[in-house]
């Protein structure tokens, strides 16, 4: 709250809080509110302000606002004197103002503050009713929203220019192609200047063999003359791909509807294979249906997109190794402060109580129980980060032991009901399969926690047919799948990590109508292998 912020609107005269039932109301309402004199000395603030800004009360009551709760930068604004006395002329300027308030620890928050002038019997201005609420989590989202739209922008302005580009070229293809087939049908010895002359692959089919071709087609395909004149369609096609060729010739005779783009193999002179990419047509050649094709060799394409997906498989490989590498070390580092530290802490205990048998009554009494008390705090803290890097009842107990406990904690430590079932089948999943799954759900709840603002977590747990369901439901705030935000990172690696062990990650969730979101996975590991 700056100095500037200091106004209201002009009301009745009224008193300040002197009865017992409004100092308690204010005391205990759940909004920030101060009180201050003409001169901008805070002479009241509720146990809520003071708790949000966190100063002691000494510290902010009968002092000025400048220099406690408004920085001493943004204190340069009109004078207190000048802002309560354009409260007099203009009580609207300043009811309601957004300002950057600082706290007791440093951190700066924006406050939304309503100003209501304080007023003595004789209208003359006693002070000023600012009543505050925290806006900086909404400050901080515009701030963020912004951004994304920047970047939205920004990367729609590419995009169309890229849809613009494609979209012209797009139509000078089809312009030329549609030009060619009508001077095919206009003339054919036009449409030989034209289609020999072509930057691509020409050729006529008719009864499975190739009654046409233009010289570009030689170069596309890697075949030499006499084989295209002599040898069927089928022929030069991969094995693999001539079904679906021919059953497309056939119904494009017959006149079907049929996609004139697609993609297949052939078999070059040289045993190699390569990509084609096909626009066919319909026309009449000698008096009978036949079918024009385009073809465009995207081998190289095709090659890297292999490329590209290969890499992607290593990608989800080396990111689920290295989540399970730091399980794995996460578990080594909890067994040696257990087997070490826990233990080494645990004889030291016993030993102290052994010495503290063997000295005089009352003799360092006070010391030895201090020590004590700090070994065991040490032993408890302990405990505690080697449940936090590994929880030991997962390699002990098991996947739904794990869960179970995880619920205890979050309704101990968050205060949110937390529901369990289970089909009660033993499930023998495999040890990667566990952690893989145990740290999906502890990030889900974790986000629940964080951002749902749930009353209750209920998880479901069961198999079928060899495969392991997880459901993780809460009664939260909801949002758009497609709009996750701050969350989508963390989903997006659940979904891949799940992915490498052919598993699967759906979200189901409206705003005000809660989350669900459901996993799963084999009960044991097959990895998906990266190719290349």
């Amino acid at each position: 709250m700056r100095n500037a912020q200091l106004g209201g609107k002009k009301r009745a005269p009224q008193k300040r809080p002197s009865s017992v039932s409004s100092t308690t109301m204010l005391q205990n309402a759940k909004a920030i509110i101060l009180q201050l004199d003409p001169g901008g000395t805070v002479t009241f603030l509720n146990t809520f302000a003071e708790a949000f800004f966190g100063f002691p009360r000494r510290e902010i009551l009968h002092r000025h606002v400048a220099g406690t709760i408004v920085p001493e930068e943004n204190a340069d604004g009109p004078s207190l004197l000048n802002v309560l006395h354009s409260l007099q002329s203009d009580p609207e300027r300043y009811a309601k103002v957004e300002s950057e308030n600082l706290c007791h620890n440093g951190e700066r928050r924006w406050i939304l503050w309503a100003n209501t002038p304080l007023r003595n019997s004789q209208g003359e201005l006693t002070g000023l009713l600012c009543v505050g609420q925290d806006v900086t989590d909404r400050k901080w989202e515009e701030e963020f929203l912004r951004n994304c739209c920047g970047e939205l922008q920004e990367k729609v302005n590419r995009e169309t220019a890229e849809l613009v580009r494609a979209y012209e070229k797009l139509q000078q293809e089809t312009s030329e192609r549609k030009w060619a087939e009508d001077v095919l049908r206009a003339s054919e010895e036009k449409y030989r200047l034209v289609v020999e002359n072509a930057s691509e692959a020409i050729v006529i089919i008719q009864d499975n063999y190739i009654q046409y071709f233009n010289p570009k087609t030689l170069r596309v395909l890697n075949h030499p003359a006499d084989t295209l004149t002599t040898r069927t369609v089928d022929e030069v096609i991969h094995p693999d791909d001539r079904d679906m060729s021919r059953n497309r010739r056939l119904r494009m005779i017959k006149g079907e509807s049929v996609p004139s783009n697609f993609c297949c193999r052939i078999i070059d002179k040289d045993g190699g294979m390569r990509w084609l990419e096909i626009n066919s047509v319909l026309i009449t050649w000698m008096g009978r249906p036949a079918i024009l094709s385009f073809f465009n060799n995207i081998t190289e394409r095709k090659r890297a997109e292999a490329e590209v997906q290969a890499y992607q498989e290593q990608l989800r490989s080396l990111a689920s190794e290295l989540s399970l590498a730091e399980e794995r070390e996460r578990r080594r580092l909890a067994t040696n402060l257990h087997d070490h530290i826990g233990q080494t802490l645990a004889l030291t205990k016993i030993k102290l109580g052994a010495l503290e048998a063997q000295l005089p009554p009352g003799h360092l009494s006070d010391e030895s129980s201090f020590i004590r008390s700090l070994i065991d705090r040490t032993i408890q803290y302990t405990k505690s980060l080697t449940f936090e890097l590994s929880p030991p009842i997962l390699y002990e107990l098991g996947f739904e032991a794990t869960i179970e406990w995880l619920g205890e904690q979050v309704q101990k430590d968050h205060q949110i009901h937390f529901e369990l079932r289970s089909d009660g089948k033993q499930k023998a999943l495999g040890r990667d399969i566990s952690v893989l799954m145990f740290q999906a759900v502890r990030e889900l709840v974790m986000n629940i926690i964080k951002h749902a603002h749930a009353q209750k977590i209920r998880i479901a747990i069961y198999q079928a047919d060899n495969t392991l369901h997880v459901d993780v439901e809460d009664d939260g705030v909801g949002f758009v799948p497609s709009r996750a935000g701050r969350n989508s990172f963390g989903f997006f690696s659940i979904r891949e990590r799940l992915n490498h062990f052919s598993g699967t990650f759906h979200i189901d969730s409206e705003p005000g109508r809660g989350t669900r979101v459901s996993l799963t996975a084999p009960l044991s590991t097959k990895r998906r292998s990266a190719r290349g």
